[in-house]
């Protein structure tokens, strides 16, 4: 007996990915364009204008910490995307993804020494923390219940994008 599928909440539009599963032959090129567009809107969003408009260190303290989860949680993010991935050119990208990102995690637990604003872990899996946990949760989710590669990789082609685009900001502000 069969049951039917429950429903389930995507955070990859349908739009999207009726988009990327039409077309016949999906280029790692065509993928790039869609998150280099993203990124300008990314950078147009209020959180990430105010800190590139700001010079006050406090103002990266304040926002620093609440990056923990999601880096720590981006490494097996990417280990699980590698796993799921058959397209051989597609495994590529995600070979190179835990290659450049091997590391990361250690690099900001450093730059928030330096900044003095790190956190325990009854922080980290507090209350204020819930909102990232919970995004990150429902993209993994999401990242397991895809079946099509093109779209699968997106996830942490576009997550590393979030990241580079906040230490890029975060980089401009200490310098200021």
């Amino acid at each position: 007996m069969s049951h039917p599928k429950p429903p389930y909440s995507s955070s990859v539009s349908p739009k999207l990915a009726e988009t990327i599963t039409q077309k016949k032959r999906w280029t790692i090129e065509d993928i790039q364009n869609i998150i280099e567009d993203r990124q300008k809107k990314l950078e147009s969003q209020s959180l990430f204008k105010s800190l590139d408009n700001s010079s006050h260190i406090n103002d990266l303290r304040a926002i620093a910490p609440h990056f923990y989860f999601f880096v720590f949680a981006f490494q097996d993010m990417l280990r699980l995307t590698h796993n799921l991935i058959s397209d051989s050119a597609v495994k590529k990208v995600a070979t190179s993804l835990i290659a450049e990102d091997a590391g990361h995690e250690q690099w900001y637990l450093f730059d928030l020494e330096q900044l003095n604003c790190t956190r325990d872990v009854p922080w980290l899996f507090g209350v204020t923390h819930q909102p990232v946990r919970d995004f990150v949760y429902q993209l993994i989710g999401d990242l397991l219940h895809i079946n099509d590669d093109r779209i699968r990789i997106i996830f942490p082609l576009v997550l590393e994008l979030i990241y580079k685009v906040n230490l890029k900001l975060a980089s401009r502000l200490t310098i200021r």
